[in-house]
């Protein structure tokens, strides 16, 4: 009958094969966020900014040139340098003033950006440690635990099939097999859980 048939957990589409993964490197964990990508492209643009504004406080230099085509004499040429110097002094200390402070405030973004790489770094290492764990619990239950809970259990009904075992025997066995099951079905939530913030954390989809 319908009600009678076991149903199995399916686990081998949804457990992954993480183990002994680990960023050996930070490198790895900053090219793998793409919030800490952001934030060097956001580093990038202002330390440009940077250059731009230092550049607004020096001489900029141009040179022009022009050819005249003339009916009836020889071809013209002209050339003509140009010089652009910020002559305001409170000019020059501006552009100074505006460099600093976006050099401070690049220094501090570098800074926000590394404290990010080492959090993400220790967490995806603890998380790897403890999916490891997890990982040799389950290979535990699976292919000892489980496994001999049931041979004893076989063994008991035999017996008892035989009159050589009582029936609070056979049950003591199911019962213990049972919760040998219950304990592996918890180890594999603890898997799931940790496994789904390992990959939010190395952004794996």
């Amino acid at each position: 009958a319908e009600a009678d048939r076991m149903f199995l957990i399916d686990t081998s589409n949804i457990v992954k094969n993480y183990r002994f993964i680990m960023p050996l490197v930070k490198d790895s964990v900053e090219k793998r966020r793409s919030d800490i990508m952001q934030m060097n492209s956001l580093i990038y643009s202002m330390q440009l900014n940077q250059t731009m504004i230092s550049l607004r406080s020096r001489p900029i230099f141009g040179l022009k040139v022009a050819h005249f085509l003339t009916p009836a004499g020889p071809d013209l040429f002209s050339v003509m340098g140009t010089m652009t110097i910020p002559l305001a002094p409170w000019a020059a200390r501006g552009y100074r003033a505006q460099e600093r402070a976006m050099g401070f405030r690049i220094t501090a973004m570098q800074q926000e950006k590394q404290q990010m790489v080492n959090m993400t770094y220790q967490m995806i290492r603890s998380l790897s440690i403890e999916m490891n764990s997890e990982y040799q619990e389950i290979d535990t239950y699976t292919m000892k635990v489980i496994p001999a809970y049931k041979k004893s259990l076989e063994a008991y009904l035999l017996a008892y099939g035989q009159n050589t075992s009582s029936l609070p025997m056979v049950l003591m066995s199911y019962d213990n097999m049972q919760m040998a099951q219950m304990e592996y079905i918890e180890h594999l939530h603890a898997l799931l859980k940790i496994q789904a913030d390992y990959e939010r954390q190395m952004q794996i989809r």
